[in-house]
């Protein structure tokens, strides 16, 4: 990050250069990245900045990339970074969407657990309560589930936990 940071702010810097050899508000504007903003720019912020100097850059032409003190080894690692982080920042998206499939599937597991446990074990436990009185009780002491709810519900609740039956 810290190599992609350097790249974005010297090849911004020669960009805004060039445009302003041309008169070209626009594209300087676009590319108005100086180090003490791109410091306070979160990682999102600057991978998406780097994919704007990278586009631009690729828009210059070379020769006047080298004029301003970028050479092209450099354009072309700096391309390499944008690209890298890009796909980081894509996969942190993808993670995130299939964690909250996997919550929504744990949610469903859940309730089938607590139906079979309800629907099923609990009925068959139902007919050792007069055969054999104390590994019915040993079932009921053993049936509890006692879960944490999440921290905003706990601080409601004082911290108590909640025991289903």
């Amino acid at each position: 990050m810290g190599n992609l940071i350097d790249y974005l702010v010297d090849i911004a810097g020669a960009i805004y250069a060039y445009a302003l050899d041309k008169n070209d508000n626009s594209l300087m504007a676009k590319v108005n990245f100086t180090a003490s903003e791109v410091e306070k720019m979160s990682q999102s912020e600057i991978i998406t900045a780097a994919k704007i100097v990278n586009e631009e850059a690729g828009k210059v032409a070379a020769s006047d990339m080298t004029d301003h003190g970028i050479s092209a080894d450099e354009l072309k690692e700096f391309g390499e970074l944008n690209d890298y982080f890009q796909v980081i920042k894509s996969s942190t998206r993808e993670a995130i969407i299939d964690r909250s499939g996997s919550t929504e599937k744990l949610r469903k597991l859940f309730i089938e657990a607590r139906k079979l446990v309800k629907g099923t074990l609990d009925r068959l436990a139902m007919q050792y309560k007069r055969k054999d009185p104390d590994f019915y009780l040993k079932y009921r002491a053993a049936r509890i589930i006692i879960y944490n709810r999440p921290q905003k519900e706990k601080a409601a609740d004082n911290g108590a936990t909640n025991k289903l039956v």
